[in-house]
C-alpha cells in the first residue's frame, strides 16, 4: 500500500459513515448526514477543502463547484498537451537546432544538433559554435550546423520537448545569433 493509499484509509476510518468518491484527479469524502466535505488533489494528504455545512444543497454546490473546475483545468491541459505534442512533431527533426542557456551570474549557451528520432527518443550531439565578442565578457553566438563536438546524447521527448537535464529544456534555435555572457 503506498503512502496516500494508507493515508485514505486512516481518514475513512476517522469518517466511516462518508462515502469516498474519486473524481477527475480528486478524492472526496462525503458524509451527507454530518454534511461533511472533504477534498483531496492528486495524491496529496493535505485537503484542498474540509468542510462543515449547513445544508446539504451547500455541500452540494462544493463539491459541484470542484469538480467543473477540475473538468475545465482539465481540459485546459489537455489541449496544452495536444498543441504540444503538434509542435514537438512540427519541430523535432533530424538535422534540427536547439539549444540550452544556463547559469548563474553569467549566460551559458550549447547547442545541440538532432541526428535522428526514434519513436519518443531523441539522438543529439552538442555543435561548436561561432562566438563573436561585443566586450571581453559577453556577445553573441551561433551553432555550426554539422560541426559536432562529443558524443551522442539520447533523450526522451517529454511532455514539453526536450531537456538536457532537469534544469536545462532546449530551446528550437531559429538561427539567430544569441546572446552569451561569461564572470568577468
Amino acid at each position: 500500500m503506498t503512502k496516500f493509499e494508507t493515508f485514505i484509509a486512516s481518514v475513512q476510518t476517522l469518517y466511516p459513515s462518508a462515502r469516498k468518491v474519486v473524481n477527475h484527479g480528486y478524492t472526496f469524502f462525503i458524509d451527507e448526514k454530518a454534511l461533511l466535505f472533504i477534498a483531496f488533489r492528486g495524491r496529496s494528504t493535505k485537503a484542498v477543502v474540509k468542510r462543515y455545512f449547513d445544508t446539504l444543497d451547500e455541500l452540494n454546490k462544493c463539491y459541484h463547484s470542484l469538480v467543473n473546475r477540475a473538468m475545465e483545468t482539465n481540459k485546459i491541459n489537455s489541449e496544452r498537451q495536444k498543441r504540444q505534442q503538434q509542435r514537438n512533431a512540427r519541430d523535432i527533426q533530424p538535422g534540427a537546432i536547439f539549444y540550452a542557456s544556463w547559469g548563474h551570474d553569467q549566460t551559458n549557451i550549447e547547442f545541440y544538433q538532432i541526428i535522428a528520432v526514434k519513436g519518443i527518443k531523441v539522438i543529439i550531439r552538442e555543435l561548436y559554435q561561432d562566438k563573436q565578442h561585443n566586450a571581453i565578457d559577453h556577445g553573441y553566438t551561433s551553432a555550426i550546423k554539422d560541426s559536432f563536438k562529443g558524443e551522442e546524447i539520447v533523450l526522451r521527448i517529454g511532455k514539453y520537448g526536450l531537456k538536457v537535464d532537469q534544469r536545462n529544456p532546449l530551446s528550437k534555435w531559429d538561427g539567430k545569433p544569441v546572446y552569451w555572457s561569461s564572470y568577468a
